[in-house]
């Protein structure tokens, strides 16, 4: 057998293996390509987005621990039941160091308190508050109210009223509070 005369079937041998080449292994090969660069698109488009969610979980984080530092400082603000006679002591100081005389101070029963938009039958926190009648000049009166201010303790003056004697002294009524956490139970 020559090769002269069978050319044409190495030829037509070598083209049906060129065209199963082509259609077994390149075309599969190709499709699997485009496959997997659409899959590599995909996957750039999650770590991006991942990457911006770690980004925005550290902002987060970061805001969570100045939330609870805020948390911590007013409840540290916020006396327990027990300690709402302290806070008499912390007024008559307040007194004294401005220069107030305190004429009657008394506390009044607890007061419940809830959120506006609070659903939730159990109270959120209790008010504590305090029935005052003080005499003052006008810069001690200020000056008591910065002391009361100045205070580890929340207390906030709801309302005064000012009268002057027949001295030049102040007369003042006033009601204090401060809030006290509610021991009520979650059910």
């Amino acid at each position: 057998m020559s090769l002269e005369k069978n050319w044409p079937i190495f030829l037509l041998v070598w083209a049906g293996v060129l065209i199963g080449f082509f259609y077994l292994v390149l075309i599969p090969g190709g499709e699997k390509l485009e496959s997997l660069r659409e899959e590599k698109r995909n996957l750039e488009t999650q770590v991006i987005a991942l990457e911006r969610k770690v980004r925005n979980l550290e902002g987060l984080e970061k805001k969570l621990t100045e939330l609870r530092a805020a948390a911590s400082l007013l409840e540290e603000r916020l006396p327990e039941e027990k300690e709402v006679s302290n806070l008499l002591l912390v007024i008559e100081d307040s007194a004294i160091r401005s220069g107030v005389e305190v004429q009657f101070l008394k506390p009044q029963p607890l007061e419940t308190q809830k959120e506006k938009d609070s659903n939730v039958s159990q109270p959120d926190y209790l008010e504590a508050p305090f029935e005052s009648k003080l005499m003052s000049d006008y810069h001690g009166f200020l000056l008591f109210l910065n002391y009361l201010r100045q205070s580890p303790r929340l207390i906030q003056v709801k309302n005064f009223n000012l009268e002057e004697d027949e001295n030049g002294n102040l007369l003042i009524a006033m009601r204090f509070s401060t809030y006290v956490f509610s021991q009520v139970e979650a059910r």
